[in-house]
């Protein structure tokens, strides 16, 4: 709902409680690292090594972990903001994963999926279509993002759900352009470029001709 709102306040400093972490239930600490995996697929491969090589201690809380990686998450995204702070052109990477998960939440219902376990797997339905349409050339990518997903926790195959409904609410997503859909996917780890979609096609994104 925030987004209807319009107004552009840009912060000053970005504080980080990390023992808030503590008091909430694991599904919601996996589902915040959703956005952890996306801001290093967008530009950070060391933070997805990182997560694929520590995620059992994170998933425990360790807090030098986290604190490693709520930064290196802050530090993509903020460089993206402050580049592009009216979403002209480059922060628009950060929809990353979103366009399948905005219709999965949609068709849905609220609180079926939490936004980040949604984001898990439009990153990864995403970044399948990107790989089938020469777009990624790293063709094991769909690979590692299911394993580092599955071992933070996040889910990697989606609830059951009308894929018509689905590919109804993607038309509708905010990053149409016309007769397309503007679809942010990777090249490789650390790079992401935008990717025009007929919105006939959009079922694609989830296998679904």
């Amino acid at each position: 709902g925030k987004n209807l709102i319009g107004a552009f306040h840009q912060p000053r400093l970005v504080y980080a409680a990390l023992d808030t972490l503590t008091t909430l239930p694991a599904r919601e600490v996996a589902a915040g690292l959703g956005e952890v995996v996306k801001a290093a697929l967008i530009d950070d491969p060391d933070l997805l090594e990182l997560l694929e090589s520590t995620a059992p201690a994170i998933r425990a809380g360790d807090p030098r972990l986290l604190a490693r990686v709520v930064r290196r998450s802050i530090k993509v995204k903020s460089g993206i903001v402050q580049a592009d702070a009216l979403e002209h052109g480059v922060r628009r990477v950060l929809n990353l994963g979103h366009t399948v998960a905005h219709g999965l939440e949609t068709a849905l219902g609220y609180g079926v999926l939490l936004h980040g376990e949604a984001v898990a797997l439009g990153l990864q339905a995403e970044t399948i279509w990107a790989v089938r349409e020469g777009f990624c050339v790293d063709h094991r990518l769909p690979q590692r993002l299911t394993a580092v997903c599955d071992a933070l926790g996040l889910p990697t195959v989606r609830p059951p759900v009308d894929s018509d409904v689905v590919v109804a609410a993607m038309r509708l997503d905010k990053k149409g352009h016309g007769d397309n859909l503007r679809v942010p996917v990777p090249v490789r780890v650390g790079e992401v470029v935008q990717a025009l979609l007929p919105l006939d096609r959009v079922g694609e994104l989830l296998g679904t001709p």
